[in-house]
This record gives C-alpha cells, structure tokens and sequence, in this order.
C-alpha cells in the first residue's frame, strides 16, 4: 500500500520543489539583469510571475501523481479539469498583472497624460479575468456562444439607454 504512494509523493514534491529552486534562480537572474539594464518593463514581469513558477511546476507534479495513482474515472476527470482550473487562472492571474502592470507604467512615463489611471486598469483587469472565465468554461465542455450573443445584445442595449450618461463620464476624465 505504502509503495502505490511513493511515485505520487514524489512527483508532487518534486514539482514544488523544483518550482521553488527555479524561481529562486530564474527571478535571481532576472532581477540581476534589471540591475544592469534598468528596463522598467522587466519589473513588472518580475512583479507578476513571482511565486508562479511554484504553482505551475506544483500543477505538472500533481498531474503526473495523479496519472500514477489508480482512482475511478470520474474523480480522474474531476481532479484533471481542477488543475486546469488552477493553471488557466494562475495564468489569467499573471496576464492581469503584466497588462496592468505596463499601463500604468505607460501612464507614469507619458507625464500624467491620463489623470486617472485607475478605471482603465480596472476595466482591463476585468476584461482579461472575463477572457479567462470564458476559457475556462469553454475547456470545461460549456457552450460559451449563446453568453458572448447575450452579452453583446446586452451591451449594446446599456450603451443605447447610457449613451449620454457615458459620454458625459468619458468626457470628465
């Protein structure tokens, strides 16, 4: 009983700690080399993947333990589509933060050209988690169409009934 758990074990350990060993040494070279070239944009990805490396090799572990451990078809399905989960929004996550991460450095460098930099992060931050959740949902096997149809129709039916709310409010920033 005890050996089945043995490569499983290993495997999920061996992805954590070799994402903790990567992202010592690859996040330790990247920042020497925002030392030496003082590249802003490396900063925000630095900022963006730090403890990514972690969950990600954690992931590729626990995919092949759960490859080697025997179980029921439906809960190796069930444990496979979680970790795709995990891995689409850890990445959505590190989109988010490299996005937002460049617009308001774009904003810092263009000498306060946008005065509120804040609404536009936002909304992009939205955007990306919305563009994950629909990928998520679309690995998963639902139908994505008939929301993004709903969506347009319902967007452009705000934007008809707010067209002078929302013109007013852009036109204020």
């Amino acid at each position: 009983l005890a050996m089945k758990w043995i490569l499983p074990a290993a495997l999920m350990a061996g992805g954590v700690i070799s994402g903790i060993i990567i992202e010592r040494i690859v996040l330790k070279k990247l920042q020497q080399i925002l030392d030496s070239t003082q590249w802003d944009g490396l900063a925000v990805i630095i900022r963006a993947i730090r403890g990514m490396p972690v969950l990600w090799l954690g992931a590729a572990g626990a995919s092949g333990a759960i490859n080697n451990i025997e179980m029921s078809g439906t809960l190796f399905v069930l444990l496979q589509k979680v970790l795709l989960v995990v891995v689409i929004l850890s990445v959505t996550l590190v989109a988010a933060r490299i996005t937002t991460g460049f617009l308001s450095l774009y904003s810092k460098k263009s000498g306060g050209a946008l005065p509120s930099i804040s609404i536009f992060a936002h909304l992009t931050r939205v955007v990306i988690f919305f563009i994950g959740v629909m990928v998520i949902l679309q690995s998963l096997g639902v139908s994505i169409t008939p929301l993004i149809t709903a969506l347009g129709v319902g967007g452009l039916a705000v934007a008809l009934a707010l067209q002078d709310t929302l013109s007013n409010f852009f036109s204020g920033l």
